[in-house]
């Protein structure tokens, strides 16, 4: 360690909610050593974030693959090739979806690829089923309430987390990279399939259910 330097090291410990074990809690605790003593003793900082949880695809779902072929999500694995865009304006920053927003006229974005990083396995009891049209033929996607979704209103393009879209909002279809109306929303209570968080750090967004979802982890749960 360089000289006059700080020696710090941080652990984390995840808590369930007490009433739901579907969503944790992150607590930090940040250890310092006094460099000029190298006293044995040392500051604890323990901070609180709100009980959060990672937003999923619900098993069975289809995941658009580098190659133009498809995987459930329930078959995909760190290490996988996925399609995905790139956004023109949207930050690399992990929160900036939350922020960002674009007149649709302004919209623009390029075909890219990114890598899946992580998947982690859940349960939720709640989910959303968007359904759409495309080619005169009825389309859905079968994912929880806060995850963000590619979407227009009012010719106003942002993330969108799916407990909050309405109907005749339009997402972004990625196979025509076509805007597409909702057509119905349909919010499911007691599911007992598996569901799937996937990380896709690069491009932080990829194709699912034939649409454009957001890569995010830790948000607050939506009922």
């Amino acid at each position: 360690m360089a000289e006059g330097t700080t020696p710090t090291r941080t652990a984390y410990l995840w808590a369930s909610h007490p009433d739901d074990g579907n969503v944790r809690n992150r607590l930090t605790i940040t250890q310092t050593q006094n460099p000029a003593t190298f006293a044995t003793s040392a500051t604890t900082n323990a901070t609180f974030a709100p009980w959060t949880t990672n937003p999923c695809i619900l098993h069975g779902e289809q995941i658009l693959m580098a190659d133009g072929t498809s995987k459930n999500v329930q078959d995909i694995v760190v290490g996988d090739q996925v399609k995905a865009i790139s956004i023109d304006g949207l930050g690399l920053e992990e929160d900036s979806w939350k922020t960002w927003f674009i007149h649709g006229d302004e919209f623009n974005e390029s075909n890219a690829t990114t890598e899946i990083t992580a998947v982690t396995i859940g349960q939720w009891d709640i989910y959303y089923e968007l359904m759409y049209n495309t080619g005169g033929e009825a389309k859905s996607l079968q994912v929880t309430g806060e995850h963000p979704v590619l979407s227009k209103r009012n010719n106003q393009v942002a993330f969108t987390p799916v407990g909050q879209l309405l109907v005749t909002d339009e997402v972004y279809y990625f196979p025509t990279n076509t805007w597409v109306e909702l057509t119905q929303i349909d919010r499911i209570e007691d599911n007992t399939l598996p569901t799937y968080s996937l990380g896709a750090e690069d491009a932080d967004n990829y194709v699912a259910g034939g649409i454009i979802v957001h890569n995010v982890e830790n948000e607050e749960k939506i009922r």
